[in-house]
């Protein structure tokens, strides 16, 4: 019998391979019926006994919006194709776990190749034209409900798409854990490990890295989702049911390239899979890996993730370096025992390859040694002072922070979700949309901010979240340099720490900061696209009489020239004048675009969060005088502060220790003159610069038409602490109890660099150096027993 008989073509053998794997090709089709038309009808049903309503164009146009976003998204079938993809390449390769059907299949004249390719074609076969028949019939149950119009066909091409691409790329690794393993429940357990074991271990490494080195800023996740073959699925089609609700969707970045990426991973795969099928050796089938070279590798890879994984679930209870290196250890021990029993299928083969767990834990020690002591002074060194060029800071703390208003120094916040549970991220944006700032007073004074920060990073990394009785407050540092590169760290000290408030205060009153960087800076840049302003008093934006108080101005012409005289006035705002004034009126304006986007939602509502770009709060001072004097004369009844209604009573409630209330009322004019000039509306938090200190007590204002105002009151700067000393001085007892060694390097001008040693007197580093020398140990008697073992042989 040759190669050329009938019963050895392709396409004979596809068939016949085909009619065994029925039970296959039976499930897909229920499940893909199941979650995709059967799954659409239950839901339009819901939607038809819920939220129909025939007189109601808006009701129906919801519908449509949300069985479009099911059609594109189908997460139920997302779930289906990854369990199909796993079943189809485990079941169509399980031959080779077997050696009586190595040996049966290696009998017939057909090439290894041949018989690759027709299993590869028979699990497509089986899985991908259930999946087309299920959509196929999803439009037709639409179509019979009468949501047609939820049916974009271009929409519906790029989801299918993604679908396939996910379900190739989920097949093709599950068919390599099939050909690299030789028995199933263990390709079983490979498959799991390949599909999750890359973002596992990113993810893994990028959180140790986070306790280690702090100083270091977490961003960009999206890249570490990838490296997941079902999460990839699951992000592509989460991505595509968003991008249908933009104005300008970008489907060739956010949906075709990464289908298309995932197409060109399982090519690479399949060509693996078919060069491995090749040179497989039959007589390895019932081994757990086929492959013995890959064994020691893949060990290592698992116990290092597994071991950082338990080191990080130690640390979660008890926030301790020292139980999260124990818990590392124990995590490596554990794994290494697990995989060499899978392996061997044998629990005696516990300590099989002892040496070279000992080898790797040695070597892991030195490491996480060397990265606990931080040998490199990564947290605790900056660049040279002259090389600086730009300077950011934001803070977590509002009174830390010199960022600009209404933007968040470049970094973004998103989510995806799996099956509905919100994954949350943060990264960085593509361009920075706030310019550092240049001028050298503010790059001092964030360099010094940083400098502080540097400092504690000497102590014991491992508490610098606890340190300080006032809580611990972050704050990240950007520099700008001259080769262009962005130096970005991020610090913690105590919240009491009064230089950092007094280094940013500097920064936000000086001309840079004033003339680009707060809101009347940025909305004066964008005058001619601003369409919208609306002024109020304290009255008109207080939350508890009318959310939608104020004057409107419409004439773009007139917003243009009170713009441009506020920028003018608010230039001679001062930090002094500053802590003693809060502001008499609040300006919202927003631009055209803006109003455009948010359609429907009217953002006359003073409780609006205004933290984004061309929506903007701006305070109006009683200083500025020409503004006041615009907005009396085109915002016809405005008057700043309490407006023209007397004040008839004011209201104090405060709480004495023992949680005991205490309510004032006075009604004495002298006394409510005294009050009027030191209480603020609690709604005016968002444009109150941090140095007007406040009280945060409760007090209300009670006008003469009966109107109250819910305020606060200013509270005098310069309070000391209980003991008379100044905020921060935890921080330099902290620089100073270890016996550590600060070294500034630089000249008369000023400090080049900041690099802090180690604090050798803290537990940290004491369980570092017994880390490092049990590695050197570990190391050392390694070497000697593989030294006699080869000299006894």
């Amino acid at each position: 019998m040759t190669r050329e008989s009938s019963s050895f073509k392709f396409h004979t053998l596809l068939a016949n391979c085909c009619r065994r794997q029925a039970a296959l090709f039976t499930l897909s089709l229920v499940s893909m019926l199941a979650v995709l038309p059967i799954s659409m009808m239950l839901t339009i049903q819901s939607f038809l006994r819920y939220m129909w309503d025939n007189n109601d164009p808006d009701t129906r146009k919801n519908i449509v919006e949300s069985i479009r976003g099911v059609l594109v998204a189908q997460e139920l079938a997302d779930a289906a194709l990854i369990a199909l993809a796993v079943v189809a390449g485990i079941a169509m390769f399980r031959y080779l776990h077997s050696r009586s059907q190595t040996d049966f299949f290696g009998a017939l004249p057909i090439r290894r190749g041949q018989i690759f390719a027709v299993r590869v074609s028979t699990g497509l076969l089986a899985v991908i034209p259930a999946y087309l028949l299920g959509v196929a019939l999803t439009c037709g149950v639409c179509a019979a409900y009468g949501f047609a119009d939820a049916i974009d066909g271009t929409l519906l091409a790029y989801s299918i798409l993604a679908h396939i691409a996910g379900f190739l790329l989920i097949y093709a690794v599950s068919i390599l854990a099939a050909i690299l393993c030789g028995h199933t429940l263990v390709a079983l357990l490979v498959c799991g490990w390949l599909q999750f074991g890359l973002f596992f271990g990113f993810t893994a490494v990028r959180s140790l890295l986070d306790i280690l080195y702090p100083a270091r800023i977490t961003a960009r996740i999206d890249g570490g989702l990838w490296l997941s073959p079902p999460i990839a699925l699951f992000r592509m089609t989460t991505v595509l049911s968003e991008l249908w609700t933009d104005e300008a969707p970008d489907y060739l970045t956010q949906s075709v390239l990464p289908a298309l990426g995932c197409l060109v991973a399982a090519a690479v795969l399949f060509a693996l899979c078919y060069g491995l099928c090749r040179i497989r050796r039959s007589e390895n089938a019932g081994l757990s890996i086929a492959f013995p070279v890959i064994e020691l590798p893949f060990k290592l890879y698992m116990v290092s993730v597994v071991g950082i994984v338990c080191g990080l679930i130690f640390h979660a209870t008890a926030s301790d370096w020292t139980t999260m290196f124990f818990g590392i250890a124990i995590g490596v021990a554990v794994t290494a025992c697990v995989v060499e029993i899978v392996y061997d299928q044998d629990f005696h083969s516990l300590f099989r390859r002892w040496k070279s767990t000992l080898v790797f834990g040695a070597v892991a020690a030195v490491v996480l040694a060397c990265m606990a002591m931080d040998v490199t002074h990564w947290n605790s060194t900056l660049p040279d002072r002259a090389d600086i060029v730009g300077a950011d800071m934001t803070a977590d703390a509002s009174s830390w922070s010199c960022g600009a208003a209404n933007e968040d120094n470049s970094v973004v916040y998103s989510s995806m979700y799996l099956l509905g549970i919100p994954f949350e991220q943060r990264e960085e944006a593509e361009e920075e949309s706030v310019i550092p700032l240049e001028a050298q007073e503010n790059i001092d004074a964030i360099y010094a901010s940083a400098s502080m920060g540097a400092r504690a990073m000497q102590g014991d990394r491992s508490t610098i979240m606890e340190q300080g009785g006032e809580g611990v407050c972050g704050y990240q540092v950007a520099f700008r340099l001259k080769n262009g590169k962005t130096f970005r760290r991020q610090y913690y000290l105590p919240g009491d720490t009064d230089e950092i408030a007094e280094n940013s205060a500097k920064v936000r009153f000086s001309q840079e900061y004033l003339d680009t960087r707060t809101a009347i800076a940025q909305a004066e840049k964008r005058k001619n696209q601003i369409t919208f302003l609306k002024v109020g008093n304290y009255a008109d934006v207080d939350d508890s009489n009318s959310t939608m108080g104020g004057k409107k101005i419409s004439n773009q012409s007139t917003i243009i020239d009170i713009l441009e005289t506020l920028k003018e006035e608010s230039l001679s705002i001062t930090q002094d004048y500053a802590e003693a004034h809060a502001p008499v009126a609040m300006l919202r304006v927003a631009t055209q675009d803006v109003l455009d986007q948010w359609e429907g939602i009217d953002i006359d509502y003073w409780g609006y969060i205004t933290n984004m770009d061309g929506l903007y709060d701006i305070p109006v001072y009683e200083c500025e005088t020409k503004t006041l004097a615009q907005l009396r004369l085109y915002a016809k009844g405005f008057a700043p502060g309490f407006g023209e209604q007397e004040i008839a009573s004011v209201v104090s409630t405060v709480y004495d220790d023992d949680g005991t209330e205490q309510e004032t009322v006075y009604t004495d004019p002298e006394e409510i003159t005294e009050w009027s000039e030191k209480l603020v509306p609690r709604s005016f938090d968002s444009i109150l610069d941090p140095v007007y200190s406040l009280d945060y007590e409760n007090y209300v204002v009670m006008l003469a038409d009966g109107t109250s105002i819910q305020c606060t009151a200013h509270q005098e700067s310069g309070t000391k602490g209980e003991d008379g000393t100044a905020a921060n001085s935890g921080i330099e007892q902290t620089a100073s109890d270890g016996g550590t060694a600060v070294g500034i390097i630089g000249g008369a001008d000023g400090p080049t660099a900041v690099i802090v040693t180690t604090s050798f007197g803290s537990p940290k580093a004491i369980v570092t150096v017994v880390l490092l020398a049990v590695g050197i140990v570990a190391a050392i008697l390694a070497a000697w027993l593989i030294h006699r073992r080869r000299k006894r042989q």
